[in-house]
């Protein structure tokens, strides 16, 4: 989370805002060539072709033109059942009910096919193969429920079992060395292993069962930051490990500004916010404030499965009724007057500077969660001020120059960070003594 902090700093720091406008845009097997609406799994691959893995097949769209792959056009697909896509230079490999197909992509409307693989001619543990990654050094990881199996670079085979039938639902999606198997009702399990240098062999492996204070035991996605923070979804919301020793941990559900708490799928955009599906919409994190989107304002469905953010400013969402496109236009603005933009408007707190307390107004188009919080100039939490759904609007809201447990605090200048409407506001606010 530490490029998240310097940008929020770096946007008190120019005393502007960041106001954002998100423009949505749908796919359907009505509108568009998609075989199916029911959709599993999301790829862009390195020539920006959007992979889309659905109950019907295999679709790319290069942003103009679409093919779809079925059993009925492509002998080598095992299953038209498309449960996760996993893209390395130009190889495909498509995770399915009846083992894995791929090939070589030539051109998004060409691909040449591989003979599919299953458990009768490879080292795989199941058919059914519910998540893929590839590491660091090539290897590829595919979570059955009957262990994880690992296909090497010179294509030799490993199996990791816990010892029984247990269903290994999602991995992160990083190349690490590290493969962190979120399981249903077990955890997370991670595989650890040491190399010889080489880039094709383990010498060691082991399992490590994650012990931190997950919010479920039922882990069905992972999300590895860049530093090493961790997150994890279930169906009782997102756990999130940060800290020295990833020891730090916040739950994040409903409560805390989450749409939905059944966590199907995480993502990270390019701008470091948090992206977290759920079968009851899809949750925006980025500065300590969320943004929430359901088929109220934006999705074709609330049953978001995979996402994967795309340049351009653009996130793709696969949804149990289709293929949602999210567009985010952003511009700063000055936060020293009145801000308006789409007609929420922040006024100057007043007074300002002030002693022992001082007034947040705003005025609401439509009715919206409100959260307001007090961030000191290092970025420290200080207040969360307010938090709940208001009708459309105007309010005033006093701050006694109070902590969240009522003590006072020290002179300085401190930020009120305004979430509302689907945009951040932030004020200033110098508290003397």
């Amino acid at each position: 989370m530490k490029l998240r902090l310097l940008i929020v700093l770096a946007l008190f720091s120019l005393n502007t805002v960041l106001s954002q406008s998100f423009q949505w845009e749908s796919f359907t097997k009505e509108n568009s060539p998609l075989p199916d609406n029911s959709l599993r799994a999301l790829h862009i691959d390195e020539n920006e072709v959007l992979w889309i893995g659905s109950d019907s097949g295999l679709t790319g769209f290069n942003g103009s033109a679409w093919i779809t792959y079925t059993t009925s056009n492509t002998d080598s697909l095992a299953d038209d059942q498309i449960n996760d896509i996993l893209i390395s230079d130009q190889d495909i490999v498509l995770s399915g009910p009846k083992g894995l197909s791929g090939g070589e992509i030539t051109t998004y409307d060409n691909i040449n096919w591989s003979t599919p693989l299953n458990t009768k001619n490879s080292g795989l543990a199941r058919d059914m193969i519910f998540t893929s990654n590839i590491d660091s050094l090539g290897n590829k990881w595919f979570g059955t429920d009957s262990g994880v199996s690992l296909m090497k670079p010179d294509n030799s085979w490993e199996l990791f079992s816990l010892g029984g039938v247990f269903p290994f639902i999602s991995v992160n999606k990083q190349p690490t060395y590290w493969q962190h198997f979120g399981t249903k009702g077990l955890g997370v399990y991670i595989l650890g292993y040491t190399n010889n240098g080489s880039s094709d062999a383990i010498t060691s492996a082991t399992w490590l069962l994650e012990p931190w204070n997950l919010i479920s035991d039922t882990v069905q996605a992972v999300f590895i930051e860049e530093d090493g923070d961790r997150w994890y979804g279930t169906p009782r919301g997102v756990t999130y490990h940060t800290g020295p020793n990833l020891r730090s941990y916040t739950w994040y559900n409903v409560n805390s500004g989450l749409v939905h708490n059944n966590v199907q799928a995480l993502a990270q955009d390019s701008d470091s916010a948090m992206w977290i599906g759920t079968s009851g919409g899809v949750s925006r994190f980025y500065n300590s404030s969320w943004n929430n989107f359901t088929t109220g304002n934006g999705l074709i469905s609330d049953d978001v499965r995979d996402i994967e953010p795309a340049p351009g400013n653009i996130v793709w969402f696969a949804t149990a009724g289709g293929l949602s496109k999210l567009t985010i236009s952003s511009s700063s603005i000055k936060t020293d007057n009145p801000v308006l933009a789409d007609n929420f408007i922040v006024s100057p707190a007043f007074p300002n500077p002030f002693n022992m307390t001082t007034h947040i107004k705003f005025e609401l188009p439509v009715a919206s969660q409100v959260r307001i919080k007090i961030y000191s100039i290092n970025g420290q939490l200080v207040n969360e001020l307010l938090n709940a759904d208001l009708m459309k609007g105007k309010y005033d809201i006093v701050w006694t120059g109070k902590n969240n447990q009522g003590s006072d605090i020290a002179s300085g200048l401190y930020h009120a960070v305004i979430s509302a409407a689907n945009q951040i506001k932030v004020i200033k606010l110098v508290l003397l003594k």
